[in-house]
């Protein structure tokens, strides 16, 4: 003997919708040049910073070349890096350079 269902019948789930279709990205427009040219770089916004050589280092911050040469061997050529490390040990550009452009007898005996 069976006995008729009280509960009733659960509602469907809903049904799933469709996927959404793609956008497709937006296309830049083409460049003004010809495919075989270059752009030009800006001279401002260069990823090589400024570096200076042993004697532009030595001329600037008044320092013999072996001192400019060991600098560069121990901290590299960036002008940057070398004109904090100069800043911080005193040591401005065209430092004493009124000393420099005179001979020993004249700074001895004024």
């Amino acid at each position: 003997m069976q006995q008729p269902p009280t509960d009733p019948v659960p509602n469907p789930p809903p049904p799933v919708p469709p996927p959404a279709t793609p956008i497709p990205p937006i296309e830049e427009p083409e460049p003004d040049r010809l495919p075989d040219e270059e752009p030009n770089p800006n001279p401002d916004e260069t990823d090589e910073p400024a570096k200076y050589t042993r004697h532009e280092l030595a001329t600037t911050y008044g320092i013999s070349e072996q001192e400019a040469a060991r600098l560069i061997d121990r901290f590299g050529a960036s002008s940057a890096e070398l004109d904090l490390i100069l800043a911080a040990k005193g040591r401005t550009k065209n430092h004493r350079r009124q000393d420099i452009a005179r001979t020993a007898e004249e700074i001895a005996f004024g």
